[in-house]
């Protein structure tokens, strides 16, 4: 088995590697460091290899110092779980909030602090990349002003449409000659309850249209178109 290495030693592997670290919470050892359950129990961090698999590049882990415990506790570092190292994926700055102790400052208790999650570290902000200087470029020559256009003609007006002349009125005479010529062989007094006429009015406008030839009349008393 190859030797495992201790959170402090560099380089850390290259980035993205998959490297084995001596377990921080055990020393190494693979046993638990306060024997519980028991003496002979496993560590219950790296679970009795002595060593853990990190993600290179790591730092150590700020919060604990590197001891995978909280400060004076049994308990493991909620920020590295008791690994003693945290990975970082690129070039780093010291933590703004916590000024690189990874504990959230203000807070009764140890806890990892917020920003950098207890690494004491945070990304490096990249700096824009500087824009190309716009190239120089010569004025555009003086456009003279064109001459002003002539004013356009005043719009024709439109002719004002003429109302429509309403057709002349159909006297009945009219109406009954056109209904017997649609429908021959009607009776007077078809005639007379269709347009709403007299008997005397009937007769007198059937035996106008009769003279004018409008209609005629056969033996059997009906009218037919002339």
């Amino acid at each position: 088995m190859a030797n495992h290495r201790d959170w402090f030693e560099a380089p850390s592997g290259e980035p993205g590697e998959m490297v084995e670290v001596k377990c921080a919470y055990c020393y190494g050892t693979g046993k638990d460091p306060f024997g519980v359950p028991g003496p002979e129990s496993n560590c219950s961090v790296c679970g009795g290899k002595g060593y853990n698999r990190v993600v290179a590049p790591y730092v150590r882990c700020a919060a604990c110092g590197g001891t995978g415990k909280v400060r004076g506790r049994r308990l493991t570092c909620s920020a590295c779980k008791g690994r003693g190292v945290m990975t970082v994926r690129g070039p780093t700055v010291t933590c703004p909030r916590c000024q690189g102790t990874g504990r959230q400052p203000g807070t009764e208790y140890d806890l990892a602090c917020t920003l950098c999650g207890g690494r004491g570290v945070v990304d490096r902000p990249r700096q824009p990349a500087p824009r190309p200087a716009a190239p120089t470029t010569r004025p555009a020559p003086a456009v003279p002003p064109s001459p002003p256009l002539p004013p356009s003609p005043p719009p024709a007006a439109r002719p004002v449409p003429r109302p429509a002349t309403p057709p002349p009125p159909v006297s009945v005479a009219d109406q009954i000659a056109t209904h017997i010529t649609n429908f021959p062989g009607v009776r007077p007094m078809d005639v007379q309850v269709f347009f709403g006429l007299s008997s005397s009015e009937t007769e007198q406008t059937l035996q106008d249209l009769v003279q004018m030839h409008r209609i005629r009349q056969k033996e059997d008393g009906l009218y037919y178109s002339a």
